[in-house]
C-alpha cells in the first residue's frame, strides 16, 4: 500500500512539474533546476556526465543529428581518432555538434622553440635554422631532431617566426617558412647592420604529411649569434 501511495505521490508530482524539474527544490526554474547544498562542506556538488575513454566514444556510432548538445568527459586519450573524434586531443568535457565532438574548454595546442646559439650561412644556400630549447610543446608536435612542426591534426595554423641577423656587409638576407621542404612565405632585409626578420602566416595542415621548418638565404657568407628573444619559432592551432 506505502509503494502504491508513493507512486502516485511522484506521477502527480511529474505531472505538475512536467516541463520543469526540480532536483533538491519544490520551485524549478527552468526545464532542470539542480540546487546543491553549499553550506554542506562534505558533500560535493555538481554534475558528473557520463564519463567515458575515447577509445569508447570512438567505438560509438549512435551519435546522429538528434544528439547534438550531447555531452561527456573523456577520461584518457586511448584509440586512433576517426573524423568524429579528430578533435578529443586532450582529457575533459567535449559537446556533439551532430557531426563531430568539440571541446568545451580548449587547451594550448601549439608550441614554442628557441635558438641561443651561434650559427653559420654558406651564401646562395637555404640554411635550415636548428633550434636549441622548446619552451613549451605539450602535444610534442615540434620535433628537436629534424627541427620540423608536424601536428597531428588538420587545420589551420597561425605561424610566427623570427631571427636575428649580423652582418657588416650589405646583402640580401631572406628568412623563410618552408612546407614539406619547399619556400611558402618569407620575409627579407638587405642592411648592413644587425636586425632581425620576422615572417608570420596562416597556413592549412592536413595532419598527416605536412611539415613545417625555418631557413635562412643570404647573397653572401656570414656568422650570427642568436638569441631566445631574437629567434624563435612559433606556432598555434586556429581551427578546422
Amino acid at each position: 500500500m506505502k509503494c502504491v501511495l508513493l507512486l502516485a505521490t511522484l506521477i502527480t508530482c511529474m505531472e505538475l512539474h512536467a516541463q520543469q524539474v526540480g532536483i533538491n527544490t519544490t520551485q524549478p526554474q527552468s526545464t532542470l533546476d539542480i540546487t546543491g547544498q553549499p553550506t554542506v562542506t562534505n558533500t560535493p556538488d555538481g554534475i558528473i556526465p557520463p564519463r567515458l575513454t575515447r577509445a569508447q566514444l570512438i567505438a560509438k556510432t549512435a551519435y546522429g543529428l538528434n544528439q547534438q548538445g550531447t555531452v561527456v568527459y573523456v577520461t584518457d586519450l586511448s584509440g586512433t581518432l576517426n573524423t568524429a573524434t579528430k578533435d578529443v586531443v586532450h582529457t575533459g568535457l567535449y559537446v556533439f555538434n551532430g557531426t563531430k565532438w568539440n571541446p568545451l574548454q580548449k587547451k594550448m595546442m601549439g608550441f614554442s622553440a628557441t635558438k641561443n646559439n651561434s650559427y653559420s650561412v654558406t651564401a646562395f644556400v637555404d640554411h635550415q635554422l636548428q633550434f636549441t630549447a622548446e619552451e613549451f610543446d605539450p602535444y610534442n608536435w615540434f620535433n628537436t631532431t629534424n627541427n620540423r612542426f608536424q601536428p597531428n591534426i588538420a587545420g589551420y595554423y597561425y605561424i610566427n617566426a623570427n631571427a636575428s641577423v649580423y652582418s657588416i656587409s650589405s646583402a640580401l638576407r631572406i628568412l623563410m617558412i618552408r612546407k614539406n621542404g619547399v619556400r611558402f612565405k618569407q620575409g627579407s632585409s638587405s642592411y648592413t647592420s644587425p636586425v632581425a626578420i620576422s615572417v608570420s602566416v596562416l597556413v592549412y595542415l592536413n595532419g598527416t604529411t605536412d611539415y613545417l621548418d625555418l631557413a635562412i638565404y643570404s647573397t653572401t657568407d656570414y656568422t650570427a649569434t642568436a638569441t631566445p628573444a631574437e629567434t624563435y619559432f612559433q606556432a598555434y592551432y586556429i581551427g578546422d
